[in-house]
């Protein structure tokens, strides 16, 4: 007998609307929304957070193949948004005390992106899905309204 989610091969969770739409986009279904809550040591919050699957298709024993995938082979990740190193270099970076690296801040008080940071949108997308990204020297992610970078040799703290 088949189950609601049988056919799901892959779950992923998109932290915004914006990360959902883009998971859509690739194929995905949204299988569930809900309120994720986390106990910070400073303070408590929520978010809604968006639970999409990948389906295979009838009588298929395997996901279904993306429309614009090379090869069929073997399962590939979408690249990194292209972001200038340089557009993240023009931040103003804060040094954290314990120098493991620095942060800024990547959206104003209405949680709307920076404009300076419009070019790099698809970049802010891929960090709010919780994708850590190396650009240039440093490695970078995103937690709560901060944009956070470190050495990229991983020697984070």
């Amino acid at each position: 007998m088949e189950t609601p989610y049988s056919r799901i091969t892959e779950i992923r969770e998109a932290p915004t609307p914006e990360a959902a739409n883009d998971l859509l986009k690739q194929g995905f279904i949204l299988v569930k929304v809900l309120e994720k809550y986390t106990n910070d040591t400073d303070r408590q919050f929520s978010n809604i957070v968006y639970v999409l699957g990948r389906q295979r298709f009838n009588g298929e024993s395997h996901a279904a193949p993306e429309k614009n995938s090379p090869s069929n082979s073997q399962p590939t990740t979408p690249a990194p948004p292209t972001v200038d190193s340089a557009l993240l270099d023009k931040r103003p970076w804060k040094e954290y005390s314990n120098g493991g690296g620095q942060w800024t801040f990547y959206m104003d008080r209405e949680g709307t992106l920076l404009p300076e940071l419009k070019g790099a949108s698809g970049f802010i997308d891929r960090l709010k899905a919780g994708e850590e990204i190396v650009v240039g020297d440093h490695g970078y992610r995103i937690k709560d309204k901060f944009l956070k970078r470190f050495p990229a040799d991983g020697a984070q703290k």
